[in-house]
């Protein structure tokens, strides 16, 4: 699906993205943030 290909390409600039494939579904679990947070 077009939703399934525009993941994909998320993945290549968010590699910790921790998506899971299933047959008829995807499963988009919690990962680390993409931009990691600000020490003070």
């Amino acid at each position: 699906t077009k939703a399934r290909a525009q993941l994909k390409k998320i993945q290549l600039v968010y590699p910790d993205l921790n998506l899971e494939e299933q047959d008829d579904y995807l499963i988009i679990r919690p990962s680390l943030p993409a931009i990691p947070e600000k020490v003070k």
